[in-house]
């Protein structure tokens, strides 16, 4: 094994692991099913990736990306990838259309994995390849700025329809990381399962922060199966889980007895920010009752722009929390001015959180800016408590008649009627041009209600808001949706308004 030596950086996850190595070089850093590796081996691993790949040419700032959906590869490679200067970009493999895109947007100099099709062979390096020691190679020399490029993820591209390569800098990893730390009271003693794939962002967001207390990560490979979250928390003694809110609503609901079982050992719960309705935070609770969960949000652009502490914080739990340290939030209306607590409009970010900018395309970032504010397209609003409420995205936000209503808001009060349905809710142009907007209903696939659109809709009007009840309902094959699977509600709207799709 390679010596360790300190370098006295603490901008970089790669110091992290180094400083966890020379403390505690035996203890484990990551398990992925019945694999683990300690922090001295994933050192030894990651200082021969960076000499490896400066030995084949790479210089700072050059794009590697990792092509990997092995846990312990990607975390390695892509923290070798860093330590040698390079810009890490995490690659989706399965995804043969995303990995197209990615090459051709960020144009990597070399790409990290097994079992690689690349028309360039040039660009392609083995994983093993790269973790043979190798001491003739140069040493570590490279120390980053703060506004280095560490990291470019690719956004969904759910709005626009372009995926953008978001550039991550060194201090926006730091000081997120920092403060997530400190909000959950995180120790070296963390143990946590994150469920969600590798390359998502929001994987390497958690395991830096497990790296930055030098803790241990838990994970799986391939597709997220509840059977073997829970298995896993259970065989690794887990006391921290982390995941989106699908992952827990799916957990809640298809494995509650197991639940039940590990929560008093957990200590732990990082939730982000898509919907969760406020009786299922509760449970939350009531499951983990030793546990704090918190909920996090924010962009790819803009991580971690609020948390909710859950417990400390009962009466506000339909909200996403209080901007974090160092952050600062405002909500805008059209004209651009700062709205009062309680009035709805765009939700704008600044601050330590913020992304450098769109990958080699600066005229798309500024476009995104309102001055040195980051146009967040989220429509919501700010309480007398300082409390942010998310509503719907500002370009699915349906107006019917001068009320803002959004799809979200609608879909909650269908579930109950359309549980054997694909579906989802948008906006339309109203073709009497009275109320400007009306509210649709898309259903993908077949109809298997056992009563007809216009049956249910009478049940509807008896169940909810009369203001949120469909106009129509409208039968889609399938669903347009992101490279991410993401549905785009704007390609419904466009072509409901082409009159494509039948009324049911």
């Amino acid at each position: 094994m390679n010596k360790v030596t300190a370098d006295g950086n603490d901008l970089s996850p790669v110091s992290d692991l180094r400083r966890a190595a020379t403390r505690t070089p035996e203890k484990t850093v990551i398990i992925s099913d019945d694999r683990s590796i300690n922090y001295g081996q994933a050192w030894s691993m990651v200082e021969s990736i960076a000499r490896n790949l400066r030995v084949r040419g790479l210089t700072p700032g050059d794009v590697v990306a990792v092509s990997t959906a092995d846990p312990i590869e990607h975390l390695v490679a892509a923290l070798g990838s860093m330590a040698a200067g390079a810009i890490a970009v995490p690659m989706a493999i399965e995804k043969k259309n995303s990995v197209e895109r990615l090459l051709a947007l960020c144009q990597p100099r070399f790409v990290v994995g097994e079992d690689l099709h690349l028309e360039d062979r040039n660009l392609a390096i083995s994983f093993k390849t790269l973790t043979i020691a190798n001491d003739s190679a140069p040493g570590l020399t490279y120390v980053p700025k703060e506004r280095d490029v560490a990291m470019i993820y690719l956004t969904s591209g759910t709005s626009s329809g372009i995926q953008k390569g978001v550039c991550q800098s060194y201090f926006q990893l730091k000081s997120t990381a920092d403060y997530i730390v400190d909000t959950m009271k995180l120790t070296s003693d963390v143990r946590e399962y994150i469920a969600t794939p590798v390359d998502n962002a929001y994987w390497f967001g958690r395991a830096r922060t497990i790296l930055r207390v030098g803790g241990t990560i838990v994970t799986n490979p391939g597709i997220l199966n509840p059977i073997k979250i829970v298995t896993s928390v259970k065989n690794h003694k887990c006391n921290s889980i982390s995941g989106d809110s699908s992952i827990f609503l799916l957990l809640m609901s298809h494995m509650r007895k197991h639940l039940v079982e590990i929560g008093p050992g957990i200590k732990w719960i990082k939730t982000a920010s898509q919907p969760m309705e406020k009786k299922d935070r509760e449970l939350l609770m009531e499951i983990f009752p030793n546990a704090n969960p918190i909920l996090g949000y924010g962009l790819t652009e803009a991580m971690r722009c609020c948390l909710l502490p859950f417990r400390s914080h009962p009466d506000k739990l339909e909200s996403v929390g209080r901007p974090c340290p160092g952050v600062d939030l405002r909500v805008v209306d059209r004209d651009g001015t700062e709205c009062r607590a309680g009035d709805a409009g765009e939700i704008e970010v600044k601050g330590v959180n913020l992304a450098n900018g769109y990958f080699k395309n600066e005229e798309m970032w500024k476009a995104k800016l309102d001055g040195d504010w980051y146009r967040t397209g989220d429509l919501g609003h700010v309480d007398v408590d300082g409390f942010v409420y998310i509503r719907a995205r500002i370009d699915e936000a349906i107006n019917v008649g001068g009320r803002t209503i959004a799809p979200i808001e609608v879909e909650r009060y269908l579930q109950p009627f359309l549980r054997d349905q694909t579906y989802t809710v948008c906006g339309y142009k109203d073709p009497n041009n009275i109320l400007g907007e009306l509210v649709g209903v898309c259903v993908e696939g077949t109809w298997k209600q056992g009563v007809s659109w216009k049956e249910l809709k009478v049940k509807l009007f008896e169940n909810m808001p009369p203001y949120l009840v469909p106009k129509e309902a409208f039968l889609v094959p399938e669903f347009p949706r992101t490279a991410n699977s993401k549905v785009q509600r704007s390609a419904l709207r466009k072509n409901i308004e082409a009159k494509i799709y039948p009324s049911l």
